[in-house]
């Protein structure tokens, strides 16, 4: 078969070309308004947004990690807290955990879904744990049921960080509503992505979505008559600067349009590469009756020689991924915690095999076949 010139682990470019119109309209549109901040186009996209996942309430933020610290702020954790997560995530979340004063406490995974244990989750409650910060991994959902059980009996607050899932639904639920707050990115390699940073905390709860509003413009109250002055700013905190600015949901409103039918291209590649590797010696993902993976990355584990394979995919013009390895709490930054290796056994197995293909709804055809014959002969070699 014809060799592609490349093919990147990412395709902004040809993403941003399949709606091009649709998009430049959007940005002019925001442009020639000449409001850029804190008028219609933010709004607009959180009530589409919590329309879709059928919230209440959706804040529009800075970023992920902003929406996960507004919504451990909300929840009332802080210093002497510990909240419990999975090791094989981004440091957004234990930086927005470490943030609000709280302490980081991991759990092992399971190896066939990469999220969190129910098990080592139950086994590792102590008296400090306030909340359990759950994330679906690579766009697979979390087993909410028992983890909801376990922080019920425990009375902790939930929080899901869906950066990687957005649209994957639980027993035909979306992530990000079952817990206390769903905490969700759209920075540029993410399912519903824009052209920089950005992210969305969802909520149930009317007065906790207010608080995160307020949170986010420096504490300003909305309402004057809310406050003793009669005119000018009417601040009541500190907070901080965190807030989507006006183009940044224009894109989103586009793109929010089209994500269902990108879900589904993803999940026609995804079908593709099990269908095609199968027998070669991969562990390839796994998908519950409960659950629909939106695959925002889709993740095989190479038992042998894994570098070695991503050397000579690299040499075929394929680029690869390593989402999250090493784990988190191996990294230098978090040495202080008193983790080692041996630790968090599952999480340290699957980042030693881990390798990500390209998958994105443009990915062509030729693509996926010179990914699957390229790989099929890394391994063989």
């Amino acid at each position: 078969m014809t060799r592609p010139v490349r093919v990147p682990f990412y395709d902004h470019g040809a993403a941003y070309r399949e709606i091009k119109l649709a998009i430049d309209a959007a940005l002019h549109r925001v442009l020639a308004s000449g409001t850029y901040e804190q008028a219609t186009e933010v709004a607009a996209f959180e009530a589409e947004f919590a329309a879709y996942l059928d919230v209440p309430h959706a804040v529009a933020t800075g970023s992920c990690g902003d929406a996960i610290e507004r919504a451990l702020s909300g929840c009332g954790i802080g210093p002497g807290d510990e909240v419990i997560t999975v090791s094989n995530t981004d440091i957004a979340c234990t930086a927005a955990i470490h943030r609000v004063g709280a302490t980081t406490r991991f759990v092992d995974i399971r190896e066939e879904t990469y999220n969190m244990d129910p098990e080592d989750l139950a086994a590792h409650i102590t008296t400090k744990t306030r909340a359990i910060l759950v994330v679906h991994m690579y766009g697979l959902p979390a087993d909410m049921t028992r983890i909801l059980e376990i922080a019920s009996r425990h009375d902790l607050a939930v929080i899901e960080d869906c950066a990687l899932a957005v649209g994957a639904r639980f027993n035909g639920r979306c992530v990000g509503t079952f817990a206390d707050a769903g905490c969700f990115s759209h920075a540029p390699s993410k399912i519903l992505s824009n052209y920089g940073d950005g992210g969305t905390l969802v909520l149930a709860d009317a007065e906790r979505a207010e608080r995160a509003r307020h949170a986010h413009l420096y504490w300003q109250m909305r309402d004057p008559r809310e406050h003793r002055f009669s005119q000018g700013f009417h601040l009541v905190e500190e907070g901080s600067q965190s807030r989507m600015v006006e183009w940044t949901a224009a894109v989103l409103r586009v793109k929010l349009q089209r994500l269902e039918e990108w879900i589904a291209r993803r999940r026609r590649i995804a079908e593709t590469y099990t269908e095609r590797l199968q027998g070669v010696g991969l562990i390839l993902p796994a998908e519950s009756r409960e659950t629909q993976h939106v695959y925002r990355n889709y993740v095989v584990r190479v038992p042998r020689d894994r570098d070695g394979v991503r050397k000579r995919l690299a040499e075929s013009g394929i680029e690869t991924g390593m989402h999250y390895a090493p784990p988190l709490h191996l990294q230098p930054v978090y040495e202080s915690l008193g983790y080692r290796a041996g630790d968090l056994p599952a999480t340290e197995r699957v980042a030693d095999d881990l390798l990500g293909l390209p998958i994105y709804p443009t990915l062509s055809e030729e693509q996926l076949a010179w990914i699957v014959t390229s790989l099929r002969k890394a391994i063989e070699n």
